[in-house]
């Protein structure tokens, strides 16, 4: 334990300095994913400590005393997941100053605004957004995993076909909830006949809070099914594996489900070479999965490999859980530099450009 501490302390210490770095440097990208890294860190840990609070309150008060209902758990997971959407959306409407209050672009039409207002207004309402979008996002991202993930539950571990539709039916419930919500907003938009500023960057963050929350969780079920598939062992609804079973991992496993995470960047690359029709949310969803399949791909290999090889006595041990942190940060922070370099490149298309920044922020996220 003191040192698992130690270690924690060095590695905290070398992150910071690292930080320092990153933000410092010349190229602007890195700067910026750099920040985003920072952002993403921040955002992730206080959603987390909220939905496990939230979480906690819900199994003490509905679930304690029913364990034996099957299916009780599931939907109360599913009711939790859907009031968290339902809470985003409102709450972004409202921040954004679309419903409840006025913000300093509700009505006002964004044609009529001068270049240098446009740009003061649009500035002031996306920060709230944002800041709330990016918080609210991940804890509905949080619920929807664990909504899905007990889905995945309910299957027994031999039935491979069945674990493996539930991401299709969650990527399915997941868009035909963004469609509903998208057309609530239309609505309200046409209320008045016009689009005002608050309305429009409304419409945008949601949309893209969304496609966020699609990606996490569809592609948590994803690997969730390749990990059942390649080890033959379903983890829990939060991805953790008995100590016994996470040493025992083969090397070809760990090969294998990294192999599978950059199988998911090249398919994504395939489509954007032969397959040009674009759609509003499903090519933006498809990306985002894409990415954040490559990321918990590289973790949860990464996790096995530590596991393995170093921890194979203690694979659930503090000093276990620092070192597979830092490895995972060194590994994403170099894939950052390399996935940088190849979208500065004069030869990639835009679409490439945004192929790669899509995955940098996945790893920033991972990170």
């Amino acid at each position: 334990e003191n040192l698992g501490v130690a270690v924690m302390l060095l590695g905290s210490i070398s992150f910071m300095m690292g930080l320092f770095y990153l933000t410092n440097l010349r190229d602007k990208d890195l700067q910026h994913y750099s920040w985003y890294v920072i952002s993403s860190t921040i955002s992730i840990f206080c959603a987390v400590l909220l939905f496990q609070a939230v979480n906690g309150i819900v199994e003490m008060y509905m679930l304690e005393g029913n364990e034996e209902e099957e299916g009780f758990e599931l939907m109360v997971d599913m009711v939790h997941m859907m009031l968290w959407y339902t809470g985003l959306q409102l709450f972004l409407a409202y921040t954004a100053g679309a419903i409840g209050k006025a913000s300093p672009g509700d009505g006002t039409d964004v044609e009529s605004l001068s270049s240098a207002d446009l740009k003061a207004v649009k500035k002031h309402i996306n920060l709230q957004v944002k800041c709330w979008a990016v918080l609210l996002g991940h804890i509905t991202g949080f619920a929807a995993i664990n909504a899905f993930a007990q889905l995945q539950q309910q299957f027994s571990q031999d039935k491979l076909f069945l674990t493996g539709m539930v991401p299709f039916a969650a990527w399915a419930i997941l868009f035909l909830l963004c469609s509903i919500t998208h057309d609530i907003r239309m609505g309200v938009i046409c209320m008045d006949d016009r689009e005002t500023l608050g309305e429009q960057l409304w419409n945008e963050g949601t949309e893209e809070t969304e496609n966020d929350v699609v990606g996490l969780a569809v592609a948590f079920v994803v690997v969730q099914w390749l990990r059942l598939a390649i080890s033959g062992g379903l983890p829990n609804t939060e991805g953790e594996e008995p100590a016994d079973q996470l040493s025992r991992h083969a090397p070809v496993e760990m090969a294998l489900l990294l192999g599978v995470g950059f199988g998911f960047t090249a398919l994504e690359a395939l489509r954007v070479k032969y397959l040009r029709r674009s759609h509003s949310r499903l090519v933006p969803q498809f990306q985002n999965i894409v990415s954040m399949c490559f990321a918990w791909c590289l973790f949860f290999s990464s996790d096995w490999f530590v596991s393995h090889f170093f921890f194979a006595h203690d694979p659930k041990s503090m000093i276990k859980h620092v070192v597979l942190a830092l490895f995972v940060t060194a590994c994403a922070l170099a894939l950052i530099f390399i996935l940088d370099k190849i979208a500065d490149l004069p030869q990639t298309s835009g679409e490439v450009d945004r192929i790669v920044r899509s995955i940098v922020m996945a790893l920033g996220i991972l990170i």
